[in-house]
């Protein structure tokens, strides 16, 4: 878990990182320079799962060079988990989140 203070009296407490892979930590199927270092520190306190099509057939060595899960659920299912914590941790007044 990673808590960062905010304007105000709330804090954002983060558990995972879904970051899509093609365009954005990657580019034709090979990471970006410098990604695994900058993501080196996080994966150690957020559940880190990547969103990808896969277009490279390069998910798997993708998510072992990063440490993170390279098999996902159905996409649709895991957002939707996903949307269903953020909405209850938003509506849930910070006191009540341990």
């Amino acid at each position: 878990m990673l808590e960062l203070e905010t304007r105000g009296p709330r804090r954002l407490r983060l558990d995972a990182l879904v970051p899509d892979v093609n365009g954005t930590l990657a580019r034709y199927g090979e990471l970006r320079p410098g990604v695994p270092g900058r993501l080196g520190a996080l994966k150690s306190r957020l559940d880190m799962r990547l969103l990808s099509v896969d277009t490279f057939s390069r998910l798997d060595v993708i998510a072992a060079e990063l440490g993170g899960r390279g098999t996902l659920p159905p996409r649709s299912t895991y957002l939707t988990q996903l949307r269903f914590s953020v909405r209850y941790r938003m509506r849930t007044p910070p006191s009540r989140l341990q």
